[in-house]
């Protein structure tokens, strides 16, 4: 029921309160894959997007098929430090999990426009974005 508290004040921009709660489930369950991921989109949200990294790789390195996890990291890498190569490797790992469905479909996308934006060696000096 925490979890549902914490992420019902993460969609409603209550960053400090969904804070207390992911902070009160880990002091108990220090592995809580769940709670360190929402931490870290709490992080996101506060514009410390390499603190959210930090704590989606934890999260992965504790559970590697994780979803949310993979999900978040891939979009931390594109939007938030559109660092498109890594989103392009964030994006094949969430695929290994996830080789089908909207998410799976949602992510191909993004993983589309991340190779498009990614300057490559070798191509046309200058071209990117």
């Amino acid at each position: 029921a925490r979890h549902n508290l914490g992420a019902a004040c993460l969609q409603l921009g209550r960053l400090d309160e969904a804070r207390r709660v992911y902070g009160r489930v880990l002091a108990r369950e220090a592995r809580n894959v769940e709670a360190i991921t929402h931490l870290g989109a709490v992080l996101y949200q506060e514009g410390r997007v390499d603190e959210a990294l930090v704590k989606v790789e934890e999260a992965l390195r504790l559970d590697p098929s994780y979803i949310h996890a993979h999900w978040d990291r891939t979009q931390y890498l594109f939007l938030g430090k559109q660092d498109f190569p890594a989103a392009v490797k964030a994006a094949e790992a969430f695929l290994q999990v996830v080789p089908n469905g909207p998410d799976a479909e949602s992510v191909r996308k993004l993983m589309g426009e991340a190779r498009a934006r990614a300057v490559k060696p070798g191509r046309r000096p200058g071209a990117g974005g």
